[in-house]
C-alpha cells in the first residue's frame, strides 16, 4: 500500500496524473479502510481538481469533515476560485474554511487577508484577525505576521491610526523586517490623503 501510494505521488509530481489516478484506485481496491486510502481518495480529488472540476473535492470535504486533509482541501479551492475569479465561490469556500477551523490562526489570517484584498467583510476581517493575533501569543514572530494583517485590515477600514499602532506592534517584535516598516510608511502618507474615518 504505501509503496503504490509512494508512487502514485511521484507520478503527481511529475504531471501524470491519470498514472497516478490508476494507483491511488490500486489502493483502494486492495483496502478501502487504511490511512493510505483516505490520501488516496483525497489525491484523486485533488486531481480533479486539477481538470477544473471542483465537484468531486467539495464532495469529499462535506462528506469527510474529520479527514486529516479538510484544510488542505478547503485552501485548494480558494485557490481555485481566486485562479477563476469567482469571488462569490472563493469567498463561500472562505467563509466554510473559517467555520471548520475557528481557533487555526492560519486560517483566521488567510481569511482577514484575502478579504482585505478583496474589500469584502472587512468588519468580520477584523474580528478574525484580533482573534488570530491573540490566538499566537506564543509565537512572537507568527504573531508579528498576523499583527501586519490587523493593520491592513484596519487601514482598509480607514481605521488609520489603529493600523499605525499595529503594525507598530509588529515592528516591536522583529524591527530588522523592512516590509512592516514599509507598511508603516504606507499608513503614516495615507493620512495626509484621507481623513481618519
Amino acid at each position: 500500500m504505501e509503496l503504490l501510494y509512494t508512487l502514485g505521488e511521484k507520478l503527481e509530481q511529475m504531471g501524470e496524473y491519470s498514472e497516478a489516478a490508476i494507483n491511488y484506485h490500486n489502493i483502494l481496491k486492495i483496502n478501502s479502510d487504511t490511512r493510505f486510502s483516505e490520501l488516496a481518495n483525497f489525491n484523486l480529488v485533488k486531481i480533479k481538481l486539477i481538470d477544473g472540476n471542483t465537484e468531486p473535492l467539495i464532495t469529499y470535504l462535506n462528506e469527510n469533515p474529520d479527514s486529516e486533509n479538510l484544510s488542505s482541501g478547503f485552501k485548494l479551492l480558494t485557490r481555485h476560485f481566486r485562479k477563476e475569479e469567482n469571488i462569490d465561490m472563493e469567498v463561500k469556500i472562505y467563509n466554510q474554511w473559517i467555520s471548520n477551523f475557528p481557533n487555526d490562526s492560519n486560517v483566521l489570517n488567510s481569511y482577514a487577508w484575502r478579504m482585505s484584498e478583496l474589500e469584502i467583510d472587512l468588519e468580520k476581517a477584523l474580528k478574525l484577525a484580533t482573534k488570530a493575533v491573540a490566538l499566537s501569543a506564543s509565537d512572537p514572530m507568527g504573531q508579528a505576521m498576523l499583527l501586519d494583517t490587523e493593520a491592513e485590515v484596519l487601514w482598509k477600514l480607514g481605521r488609520i491610526n489603529e493600523a499605525i499602532e499595529s503594525i507598530e506592534k509588529a515592528i516591536k517584535i522583529n524591527p530588522e523586517d523592512n516590509y512592516y516598516q514599509s507598511q508603516k510608511e504606507k499608513f503614516q502618507n495615507s493620512l495626509n490623503i484621507q481623513p481618519e474615518a
